[in-house]
Formats: structure tokens, sequence, C-alpha cells
């Protein structure tokens, strides 16, 4: 996406924007090239993508989700010294978490959309002892799983999450990849007046990696 800032003697604040759009319209009016949730999309892939780049062919995008967050924090250590009133920072180790919604319907539960990677890969949870979805489990995911049983030993397989983002232009921006990710909560509520039935899950991850789009989707 390409950009161009203004130095601030080219400023002038009754005359244009801060930053310049990209896009013309045909009335001569300039307009972002914004990003929306519409231009965005969700896949599950492999636990680690190993650096910034890799196959996208490996992940399996994700649909009908009502939102996702993903949050970041380091711990920080704050020091002062005698004889000064300036502090000393100290940034100590970051921790990752993220939560995401989803539409109940008839093809794969979030938990199943979510680590079907991990059956791609051969970790079929039909031969487990205390499987994540009950005894009716289809291997293939042709007709979706309904996974809830969070106890299972099949979740204590770590996956992968990607986001992927255009902006109103349909033109590649940027992407990242969510290693590592473990669900520690799943939450389902039901009512008599709800139009529909939502799942939402709290991951933990290990690290994030920026994506190259450039090269890495055609």
């Amino acid at each position: 996406m390409a950009n161009k800032y203004l130095s601030i003697d080219e400023w002038e604040f009754n005359k244009q924007h801060v930053q310049p759009a990209n896009m013309k319209l045909d009335d001569g009016i300039t307009s972002g090239n914004f990003i929306s949730s519409e231009s965005i999309v969700l896949a599950a892939g492999p636990a680690s993508v190993g650096g910034p780049t890799f196959d996208p062919t490996e992940l399996i995008p994700i649909g009908v989700t009502d939102g996702i967050q993903i949050a970041q924090n380091k711990n920080m250590l704050q020091l002062w010294e005698v004889g000064s009133r300036f502090p000393y920072f100290m940034p100590g180790r970051n921790f990752i978490q993220g939560s995401m919604g989803r539409v109940v319907f008839n093809g794969d539960s979030l938990l199943a959309a979510l680590t079907r990677r991990n059956a791609v890969d051969g970790n079929d949870p039909q031969f487990e002892d205390n499987p994540p979805g009950g005894p009716l489990v289809d291997p293939t995911h042709q007709e979706g799983n309904f996974y809830l049983n969070l106890a299972s030993d099949y979740f204590n397989h770590s996956f992968g999450l990607a986001a992927f983002f255009r902006d109103s232009e349909g033109d590649w921006v940027a992407g990242f990849y969510l290693e590592n990710c473990f669900i520690q909560n799943h939450a389902m509520s039901l009512s008599a007046q709800q139009t529909v039935v939502m799942e939402n899950v709290t991951i933990r991850i290990s690290n994030i990696w920026p994506l190259s789009i450039e090269g890495l989707i055609s």
C-alpha cells in the first residue's frame, strides 16, 4: 500500500488531509483506501510457520465469524534513582491473548474449525479415548464436526491462526500469523429469544509473525 507523508512545512490544514489519500473518485474528491472487516479473511493453519513467509495453501479459511480481538501486554518495570526525577523502563516478557466469536450453523463448530488442521495432519480425533465431539466424528470434515469437549486431549495440540487484509480497492495490504495457539476457554449461551446461537473462545498465543504479502499471494 503506497503512502506519502507530508513534511511539516508542506502542511496546510485548510487545503488538504494530513496524509494524502490514494484513491481519486470520478468527481475529483479523494478518498482513502480503507480496510474494513469485509476485506479481511481469517484462516486456521499449522501451529508454526517458521518465519515471515510460508505456503498459504496450508491454510483453511474460517467463515461466519462475528468478531475477533487480539491483545498484547508487556511487563514493564519502572525504576527511579536518587538524584533524578526521570525514570528508567525495563521491558519484560510479552503476553498475547485473543478472543473470537462465531455463529453456530450446520458445519464445523468453532472448536472444530480452529483445530481442523490438526485432523488434516493426521491427528485424527476419532481414535482417541476422549474425543472432542463424541462418537460421531467425521475425520474428513465433509459434513462438519461439532466439537465441544475442551477436556479432550485433542485440544492439547496447538494450532495457528492467520489474518489477511485487503483495502477497499481489493489490493493486498498486510497479514499476520498467530503461532502456537491454545484454546483456554469456550462458552456458548442459549435462550428462547435468540435468533442465532453464538460460540466464543479465548485463546492464548505464543507469538505473532507479520506476513509479507508480496510474493506470498498471487
